[in-house]
């Protein structure tokens, strides 16, 4: 009413493709220790994981585990309907195994992450800096990467702005993953632990009422 601001709205940035070397590589790190420690050494599927995960299941009666490597995850967010049953995970892995054939594991890796859903109707790592931290990908800290990756499993439950205290508990799940798999140093890990990331509100809405302007 006096002329002074307080706020604006700006158009959230959904999704941004970001070439294969711009990935960062505490991200790759972050992602691997969280969603398939061994990307680098599988065809695509890992075994050992897809039978820990129906037992997991015949246990539960119920498709409870995914047990999926990230290029079945590529797989079933690209080419399945990710209906979470038997015969979709055979195709998910048949996908997988062809993908591998195909594509290189760094171009797989980058794949996943610029499509992979990442919370608040934000998809790919270039997207989710943007919107959680006001910065690129190729800015990313180890401890942001951590935040990140672990949104992965359930983005609704482990989002940074509605349940902080979830992210934060997944983050350091992540960070020790990534020690006890060597994907960078004890030092290294201590410093992301103690860096805590700042999260911003929605790039919808900026300013000090979000909630008003909402309204």
């Amino acid at each position: 009413v006096d002329g002074k601001e307080i706020g604006e709205f700006r158009e959230a940035a959904t999704r941004k493709v970001i070439p294969d070397n711009v990935n960062p590589d505490v991200m790759k790190i972050a992602v691997i220790a969280s969603e398939d420690q061994s990307f680098y050494r599988h065809s695509g599927v890992d075994w050992r994981g897809i039978v820990r995960a129906f037992w997991a299941d015949v246990r539960h009666r119920s498709l409870k585990q995914g047990g999926s490597t990230i290029t079945q995850q590529l797989a079933k967010n690209l080419y399945t309907d990710g209906e979470r049953t038997v015969t979709r995970k055979a195709k998910e892995a048949l996908i997988a195994a062809q993908v591998e054939r195909v594509m290189s594991k760094e171009e797989i890796l980058a794949k996943y992450l610029n499509t992979v859903y990442m919370g608040d109707s934000v998809f790919g790592v270039q997207a989710a800096a943007q919107s959680y931290f006001k910065k690129n990908a190729k800015d990313l800290t180890l401890s942001e990467a951590a935040l990140l990756a672990g949104v992965l499993p359930a983005p609704s439950l482990y989002s940074p702005r509605s349940h902080a205290e979830a992210a934060e508990s997944r983050r350091n799940e992540v960070l020790e993953l990534i020690q006890r798999h060597g994907l960078a140093t004890p030092e290294e890990v201590a410093k992301a632990r103690a860096d805590k990331p700042k999260i911003y509100p929605p790039p919808g809405v900026v300013g000090k009422h979000p909630y008003f302007l909402d309204y």
